[in-house]
């Protein structure tokens, strides 16, 4: 949500760095919260543990079921969100017609 607010590279360069490093900031000594704020770490974490783990060959293939999953995911989570704000609006709507005829 916060890439939507920026208007510049600079805005947006800012808004990554905050999103990638701001959570460990603001909690540097909390062994619960140890992986807050630590987004823009998880793919080259991924591509570092998938070349200690997979074989030169397997590597290309594992990264690449990385990566469509999370296009997946990121699909299935708009649509899911997008159905769920055309079903608050429709309710809105049922309600705001029913109080209006209530008059």
């Amino acid at each position: 949500m916060v890439h939507a607010a920026c208007t510049n590279w600079g805005g947006l360069m800012a808004a990554r760095f905050f999103l990638g490093v701001g959570g460990m900031v603001s909690h540097p000594n909390s062994p619960g919260n140890a992986n807050i704020g630590t987004e823009a770490s998880i793919a080259p974490g991924f591509a570092l543990i998938t070349g200690m783990f997979y074989t030169r060959e397997e590597q290309p293939a594992r990264q690449a079921a990385w990566f469509v999953g999370n296009s997946i995911a990121v699909l299935l989570g708009v649509s899911t969100n997008s159905a769920r704000k055309k079903l608050l609006n429709a309710i809105c709507k049922a309600q705001a017609n029913r109080d209006a005829n209530r008059d």
